[in-house]
């Protein structure tokens, strides 16, 4: 007989079973006398103890965990959405607030900080993941409009200035500069000689303007490449010898290298070929780098230049001057398309300096030119490859907190947090030493297809979600293969994230009966280690790469 499980409770407190009512929730009872059933003239009744179930009068069986039997149960029900019960099956409660309570729940779930969880949830409530992605689209939109705001009124200071200094130039049809006492576009003239001002002001000294390399009002957009660039001195030797690289408009290239490493001769092969639209900046010799430089960039800028080498443009300067500089380049860069390619020696150990350099300093496909640009310094290998992985692990850290963060959010999970941050930070550890290898074999610019499919492969074929690892346990056109789901991390991590949350839920049949997939509880601890070591595998593998592939490129 179906009777719901507020029925159990209407008996002895009226008050409790009002918070307890769910009329989806139903148990089946064994025959009672109230229920009339006659059989061959016979009443049929029989009793079953709170904690079984009894199919028959002869028959009675303990129920598992998850399970809820109240007395005189025929037969055993998981217990029910929205409550918890204990572990004997013998009693059930409202899932308290601040929790929420699935089916076979013995365990009420704490809801996160971000869900809403009254009395008697079966999910977390999301309504405040919305509220807070809209205060966060709100804060950004107020933080840009008011940067928006404070940038104009930096340019109006710079107008007045214009103003007070009564120095306005306008380039003409014939390339001359004349004096105006008008500015007939401010907003384009301000933003290419914010840095002329500036130089002005910190000279104290009046500077006229050189003849204009511009066209007009006209900037040209340059991408400049080179392949196999070489340069051989008059006594046979080389110095420069298989340079390959691409500078491109509206960024801020930087030249890294050790002193004598070639940096200023290779501005100086680039100059050569596009001087008559470039706008250079040597390296003072002999004399303090200070505002005699920065009223030469001043000039520079003023000149309107498509392309702007400079050669070590923040040599002599204080930390917080090399910042200003980097990131008005950048900023002048990105406004008006400008192809601007710098010298820097060495950036400070903060990076302050580099922070003004739009190529930043992602190496993912680039591996080998870093690795060979340090080699040539005199760097070892093995202190390289240990430096770029220490240097990586506080981005490993943060992305792995990320992602789990978002499952804590958009994933009613069972799994302890710290468990779950566990098994994906092994994760991203492999997979950032296999992002390692594969930027170090694979040219650079073939590197974002090629990772893409190998990421897609190893994440979606090679994780068992398709082909099933059944399916490849037990079709023979896979053998030959096998070993690659065995090698792959994302597999293990599957299998271990799907086993902790099995495990949370007590359930007869997924205790004491075969898993799916080829699962198994014992396995647990396995695939932990099986993702250290195939994470050990790939770090090996790309310390073998930088060391053994184009010799002759290491010095």
């Amino acid at each position: 007989m179906l009777r719901g499980i507020w029925t159990i409770f209407y008996a002895n407190d009226d008050k409790k079973a009002s918070n307890i009512k769910n009329e989806k929730c139903y148990y089946i009872s064994t025959p009672r006398p109230e229920d009339y059933v006659v059989i061959n003239g016979h009443l049929i009744t029989w009793d079953c103890p709170t904690g079984y179930f009894c199919p028959n009068k002869k028959d009675k069986f303990k129920c598992s965990p998850g399970f809820f039997c109240p007395e005189n149960s025929a037969q055993p029900i998981y217990c029910c959405e929205g409550y918890y019960c204990s572990e004997d099956a013998k009693n059930i409660f409202l899932c308290p607030e601040g929790s929420f309570c699935t089916a076979g729940t013995t365990d009420p779930i704490s809801c996160n900080f971000l869900a809403n969880c009254p009395p008697g949830s079966i999910k977390p409530n999301k309504f405040m993941v919305s509220v807070l992605v809209l205060i966060f689209i709100m804060v950004i939109f107020v933080f840009f409009h008011y940067k928006k705001l404070a940038d104009n009124s930096d340019k109006v200071k710079y107008y007045e200035s214009l103003r007070r200094l009564d120095l306005v130039l306008e380039i003409d049809n014939n390339r001359t500069y004349r004096k105006r006492t008008f500015i007939r576009d401010p907003q384009r003239f301000l933003e290419m000689n914010r840095y002329f001002l500036w130089a002005l002001r910190s000279d104290e000294e009046e500077t006229q303007p050189r003849r204009s390399i511009a066209r007009g009002s006209r900037i040209f957009e340059i991408d400049i490449e080179f392949e196999n660039l070489a340069l051989e001195l008059p006594n046979g030797n080389l110095a420069l010898k298989g340079v390959t690289g691409e500078f491109r408009h509206g960024r801020t290239c930087a030249v890294m290298g050790p002193s004598g490493s070639g940096k200023s001769t290779l501005l100086s092969l680039l100059t050569g070929k596009i001087n008559k639209k470039s706008g250079v900046v040597k390296k003072e010799r002999g004399i303090s780098g200070g505002e005699r430089k920065r009223v030469n960039i001043g000039m520079e800028l003023v000149a309107e230049p498509s392309v702007l080498f400079l050669d070590e443009p923040t040599s002599g300067l204080d930390s917080n001057m090399s910042l200003e500089i980097c990131s008005m380049l950048k900023y002048i860069a990105e406004k008006q398309n400008i192809t601007v390619v710098a010298v820097i020696h060495s950036p400070s150990q903060q990076d302050v300096t580099f922070a003004g350099i739009s190529a930043g300093c992602m190496t993912f496909g680039y591996e080998m030119v870093v690795y060979w640009r340090d080699t040539s310094a005199g760097m070892k290998t093995i202190p390289y490859f240990l430096a770029k992985i220490i240097i990586d692990i506080p981005r490993i850290l943060i992305a792995a907190l990320m992602f789990t963060l978002s499952l804590i959010v958009f994933y009613p999970f069972q799994v302890d947090y710290y468990k779950l941050y566990l098994i994906i930070l092994l994760n991203y550890i492999s997979a950032w030493m296999m992002g390692y290898f594969v930027s170090i074999v694979i040219p650079k610019e073939k590197f974002g297809l090629v990772g893409t499919g190998v990421a897609l492969a190893w994440g979606l074929v090679l994780s068992g979600e398709s082909p099933k690892l059944e399916e490849v346990d037990s079709d023979d056109s896979y053998k030959p293969l096998k070993w690659l789901w065995d090698i792959s991390a994302q597999r293990w991590t599957v299998e271990a994230l799907y086993l902790k949350e099995l495990s949370s839920r007590l359930w007869d049949e997924i205790i004491n009966e075969e898993l799916r997939h080829t699962y198994s509880f014992d396995d647990y601890p396995k695939c932990l280690y099986y993702i250290l070591y195939i994470a050990l595998g790939w770090a090996i593998l790309s310390f073998l790469a930088l060391k053994l592939t184009n010799r002759d490129k290491h010095k």
